[in-house]
């Protein structure tokens, strides 16, 4: 004989005798406070064809409403091989970090889940947001994900664009210099950000120690010059965000270009 079943709040399930009374049981438990792990185990022993389909809909209704619960979750997911419903979790925490401003929160949950589209997406936000604030701050969980994730190249130039602005509060110039260079000549940066870095780069050119040799001086310049020259509007468009008109745009550039002229000249005449 087969029993008819409405598991609360979720879809109907056909079962024998015995899993309905397991279900049933499962189901008066409710899903608040610690019952819900105790129902899963029950519907874990229904018949193959249901409970896989049961776990995922009792986990799936369960309140996320603590960070404790979620990592209990996550673990009972795991015991039970929902791959699919961990990715789910951390997608919804995920995006409810992301809406509360938590960037750096959202982007842990992404990784966990190597979701490189959503990863992509907060990282544009924390750009966004650094260039509107000049606030690196959400950078911090940087220090607490393994390296080995840095294979994402949007974490990857963030990490190192920190690293930098760390190097240059604790005034190691050189070292700050040397990372200013790779993030251009390796194209860790994106191109867009390349004015940015550039403006960054002013207060090491203008430095009464030389920072720069010649050769990277010309690199500097070069970059310069590949995006003033060409698709102008789309690569200072970051810039543009800086300044309060054209005007000041073009002036800013100006700076850049006098200090890379200004430090070649002495690298030029050291022979540096």
């Amino acid at each position: 004989m087969t029993y008819h079943y409405k598991f609360e709040g979720l879809k109907d399930y056909d079962c024998d005798l015995a899993s309905w009374l397991k279900i049933s049981y499962a189901d008066s438990l409710g899903l608040q406070d610690d019952n819900w792990e105790i129902a899963l185990g029950y519907i874990s022993t229904c018949p193959d064809n249901i409970k896989e389909s049961l776990k995922t809909e009792l986990i799936n209704h369960i309140p996320l409403n603590s960070e404790m619960k979620v990592k209990r979750l996550i673990l009972s997911c795991k015991k039970y091989n929902l791959k699919n419903v961990i990715i789910d979790i951390h997608k919804t925490i995920g995006m409810r970090e992301y809406n509360k401003g938590n960037y750096g929160e959202a982007i842990k949950h992404y990784m966990e889940i190597n979701d490189s589209y959503r990863i992509s997406l907060v990282c544009d936000k924390l750009i966004s947001q650094y260039l509107e604030k000049g606030d690196l701050s959400q950078l911090d969980f940087i220090n607490a994900i393994d390296q080995k994730t840095l294979y994402n190249s949007k974490i990857n130039f963030l990490a190192r664009y920190k690293e930098f602005h760390e190097l240059y509060r604790e005034k190691q110039y050189k070292k700050a210099g040397s990372l200013l260079i790779q993030l251009l000549t390796s194209e860790i940066a994106p191109k867009s950000f390349w004015s940015i870095i550039l403006v960054d780069a002013i207060p090491l050119l203008e430095s009464e120690q030389i920072i720069f040799n010649s050769s990277d001086t010309y690199e500097l310049m070069r970059c310069l010059e590949e995006i003033t020259s060409h698709r102008r509007r789309e690569y200072l468009a970051a810039l543009n965000k800086k300044v309060k008109s054209e005007q000041e745009l073009d002036e800013l550039i100006n700076v850049i270009r006098i200090a890379l002229v200004r430090n070649l000249a002495r690298t030029t005449a050291l022979m540096i």
